[in-house]
């Protein structure tokens, strides 16, 4: 039991980082940390839709995170 622990720690903190860039990438309607990623650039990787990407990219991840938190709140609590 803890190894899954550990294991769903890890997954938290990599989740989370992922979160926070994914977030910071994204190219914002009023400038920000976007541009200062070079938005052209993601643009031009992953084409016209990198907005929508980046939005279904951020809500599986917030959906992973939210899911896993509570995973480990059962599990820890007990």
């Amino acid at each position: 039991m803890e190894f899954v622990k550990v294991l769903l720690y890890v997954v938290e903190v990599v989740v989370c980082l992922l979160l926070g860039l994914v977030v910071m990438i994204q190219k914002p309607k009023e400038g920000g940390l976007g541009g200062a990623f070079g938005g052209g650039a993601l643009e031009g990787a992953l084409g016209a839709d990198a907005g929508n990407v980046l939005i279904k990219a951020t809500a599986v991840l917030g959906t992973i995170f939210l899911v896993n938190t509570i995973v480990l709140v059962k599990i820890t609590s007990t």
